[in-house]
């Protein structure tokens, strides 16, 4: 099993996501039935999925940054209409 500190952080942030999806299924369901039961699933489980996404892009960028590295945002591109002189 791999336990380093990337792969804890994984799948503690999996472990999370699935877990407040189970909790909005579980409170939907208790409150009006399937429909909303679905609904507040995906809700709370995109939305768990969507915040880990853009916190693990932002720790990328901030470690990257430490290292002395550009963010890729910030590294210069050719544009394909400009031909070099």
């Amino acid at each position: 099993m791999d336990t380093t500190s990337e792969r804890l952080s994984s799948r503690a942030a999996f472990g999370w996501t699935v877990a407040l999806t189970v909790l909005g299924g579980f409170t939907g369901f208790v409150w009006d039935g399937p429909f909303l039961a679905v609904a507040c699933a995906l809700s709370l489980g995109g939305g768990a999925a969507l915040g880990t996404l853009l916190s693990r892009r932002h720790m990328i960028a901030t470690l990257r940054e430490g290292q002395g590295r550009p963010r890729r945002s910030d590294t210069p591109t050719e544009s394909p209409t400009e031909s070099p002189t």
